[in-house]
Formats: C-alpha cells, structure tokens, sequence
C-alpha cells in the first residue's frame, strides 16, 4: 500500500512527549468575565483544538496549538501537530495565527518552517480586529530594532508585495506597515541603507562577471572578454557559488531589493511629512 510521507524538514517530536505537552499548554478555556481561573491546556486528541491565551473573554485572544507552539519556538512540537493533520494557517484564528505569532515573538526559524509547510500567504495576513486596527506580522515586527531579522526576512518573502505574484511592490501596502502610524524614522532609514548595501555589490559585481566593469589594469586582456570571471562562466554552479561567497540576492528577492530603493525614499519623505 502507499503511504504518502509529509516533507516535515526536520526532527518530529514523539507521541508521548507531544501529547504531555499538548496537556501542559499554559492555555485557558474561554472565561466569564475575565475570571482568573487554572491552565487548561489544549486536548491532546485535537491538534485544530481552541483556547484562550490570556485569561479573557477577548475574541482575539483564541489560539490553536500551531500558533501556541510557534510563539513556544518548539519546531519538533509543530511537526508533530503538522503531521497529525493540524492546519499552519488556522485561517479561522482572528489574531493569533500561527505566523502572526512567530513574527511577533521573533521565532525566524518558525516562520521560515511556516512558510514552507502551507502558510506562504501569511506573510501578507492581517490580524482582524477591526479595519483601522489590522497588523500584518511585518507591522508588528517593524517597531521593533530586536526583530529586525524577521522584518527583513518578511519583506523579502513578498510581504510588501501586490497580491498578483508579479513581486511588484505594492506602495499602499508599503505606507501602512513601515511606521506610517507610529512614525518610525530610523527604522525605515536602516531598511533603505540595507537594501542599498544589498543592491550596490550585486549590480557591481554582474557588471565584472559581464565585462562591462574593467579588470584591474594587470590583468590581461582577451578579445573576446573583459572579465577574468567569465572564463569560469562555462562550468556549471561555479558563478552561483560566488554569487552566494560575496553575498548577493538574486531572483525575486533582488527585484524586491531594487524596487525598495527606488521606492522607499518617496515613501519615507511622503510618511515623514505627516
């Protein structure tokens, strides 16, 4: 018989440990007038299982074991609920979804795993507390200098970008979640001076693997290429290898990077002058 095998990428955690941690969750059922009351835990036996993260009544504070577990870091823990049938996007959780909950608690490691096991699209997800209240991850992360990792890693996973997957960004998008609310001044002037720093090797270094860029004047010289480089350009992965050496993006990421340098200085001035 065949068995399908679900790419987990990783190390699972076993049933027993799981199910006690499953148990032991610091979860509440729903309460009654915010009333205090012990740790419920999620049932062991229903990873899609709903509880309250705080001890409230506050619709937004449901939570399901994949998002518990990822605001824990605990990889092997999702795995185990991931292969057990629970869904990486809980796209019925108003506020703490799974890669909300990542972002927020800087767990990089988490939403890359998300990412690559059915929540993608979350990267552009907004909480739904009301339409003037709504956060996407990148929102939330952005404010703060700590999770800056994960600002950037969102941003090049397409969170600033439209919704037809051309990897255009989108410039609405870009005014709503890079500080326009809360005026964060430094942090968009550290985005752009990144996206720079990323943008400047890679367009000079395509030029020297071109020829465009002269070679240093003891090299020499062949009629046939101005770059010492492109002698290797025959030999399969070698120029990918030292793209990756010096440090480069390239495919959608660097049409992200380039159009944030081209767009963010506008978006910063217009955001600046509120």
């Amino acid at each position: 018989m065949y068995v399908r095998v679900l790419p987990i990428g990783g190390p699972i955690e076993d049933d027993e440990t799981a199910r006690r941690k499953m148990r032991d969750a610091r979860v509440y059922a729903r309460g009654v007038d915010r009333a205090r009351g012990e740790y419920d835990g999620f049932d062991p036996d229903n990873v899609g299982d709903v509880k309250i993260l705080n001890r409230t009544t506050f619709k937004t504070d449901r939570i399901k074991p994949v998002g518990y577990f990822a605001r824990e870091g605990d990889l092997p823990m999702m795995r185990w609920l991931y292969v057990n049938g629970a869904d990486t996007r809980d796209v019925d959780v108003d506020f703490w979804f799974p890669m909300y909950t990542a972002a927020v608690f800087g767990r990089l490691d988490m939403c890359k795993w998300l990412f690559g096991h059915g929540a993608a699209k979350d990267v552009k997800r907004r909480t739904c507390i009301g339409e003037h209240a709504a956060r996407s991850p990148l929102c939330s992360t952005f404010q703060s200098n700590a999770k800056q990792h994960v600002s950037k890693w969102l941003i090049l996973s397409g969170a600033l970008c439209k919704d037809d997957d051309s990897g255009e960004l989108d410039v609405e998008i870009m005014r709503q979640d890079l500080g326009s609310q809360y005026r964060i001044v430094r942090e968009r002037e550290a985005l752009l001076e990144w996206a720079n720093d990323l943008h400047r090797p890679r367009t000079s270094f395509l030029l020297f693997l071109s020829g465009a860029r002269s070679p240093p004047r003891h090299a020499y010289r062949t009629r046939r290429s101005s770059s010492p480089v492109r002698i290797l350009s025959g030999k399969p992965g070698v120029l990918e290898l030292i793209g990756d050496y010096v440090g480069f993006v390239r495919g959608r990421e660097a049409r992200i990077i380039r159009q944030l340098t081209e767009l963010l200085p506008d978006v910063n001035k217009e955001l600046d002058s509120k």
